[in-house]
C-alpha cells in the first residue's frame, strides 16, 4: 500500500519537495511556500493561543534540504511571508 502525505493546508498530496516542519509532536508537511505561511500566520495569531504554545521550537527542512531552527511560530511565520511574498517585497 502507498502512503500519501497530505499538505497541512492544502489537504493536497504532498509532492516530494515539500517543506517539512518538525516539533516535539513530529512533523507536519506543506505543499510549498504559500501553504506554510497561510499556516503559520493562522496558528501564530490565534486568539488565547498561550505562549508556551506561540515559543515551540520549531525546524524547517525546506524543498532544497536546508534546515531552519525557530524558537516560535512568530518568527517562522514571518521567515515564510518574507519567502512567500518575494524579494522585490522584502524586508517587511
Amino acid at each position: 500500500m502507498m502512503q500519501r502525505l497530505i499538505c497541512s493546508h492544502d489537504m493536497a498530496v504532498v509532492p516530494r519537495e515539500a517543506y517539512i516542519l518538525t516539533d516535539s509532536e513530529g512533523p507536519i508537511y506543506f505543499c510549498g511556500l504559500r501553504c506554510l505561511c497561510l499556516w503559520a500566520l493562522t496558528v501564530s495569531t490565534k486568539p488565547n493561543l498561550r505562549r508556551e504554545q506561540l515559543d515551540v521550537p520549531v525546524v524547517l527542512k525546506t524543498t532544497d534540504g536546508e534546515e531552519h531552527a525557530f524558537r516560535g511560530l512568530r518568527p517562522l511565520a514571518r521567515w515564510a511571508c518574507e519567502r512567500a511574498l518575494g524579494e522585490e517585497h522584502a524586508p517587511l
